[in-house]
């Protein structure tokens, strides 16, 4: 119910009262992954990268199948500047999800803010 309620304050734009109601998802349930992720979404669109980081980490933990989180770490972890460990969030996402277009597409970003425009190419085709 606070995850659902957190999505719902999110989307009505009050980003603090959703960030506290998914902390208390989290609190309540530890296991709850999507949860974790959420509140990785807003810290991160709120400038904490740092905690967006830590979010999606705790929500990959709990679901090692957690495709999209991995993407989302991968984002978080780009816009930190660590390029390496995005790219191996995007592969980690593909393996887990070949379908998730939008993980094909954030790899592709990094390698060519890498500089890999061969690999950029590559992942835009895929």
């Amino acid at each position: 119910a606070h995850n659902n309620l957190g999505n719902a304050m999110k989307d009505a734009g009050a980003v603090r009262e959703a960030i506290a109601c998914y902390e208390t998802a989290t609190r309540l349930a530890p296991g709850f992954a999507a949860a974790h992720s959420n509140l990785g979404l807003v810290l991160k669109e709120r400038g904490d990268v740092a905690g967006a980081v830590s979010r999606y980490r705790a929500a990959i933990a709990v679901d090692p199948r957690f495709a999209e989180a991995y993407s989302n770490l991968g984002n978080a972890l780009k816009e930190a500047g660590k390029l390496r460990e995005a790219v191996e969030c995007y592969l980690a996402a593909i393996r887990l999800r070949p379908e998730l277009a939008e993980a094909y597409a954030n790899l592709a970003s990094a390698y060519k803010d890498a500089g890999r425009l061969a690999e950029a190419v590559a992942a835009y085709r895929a």
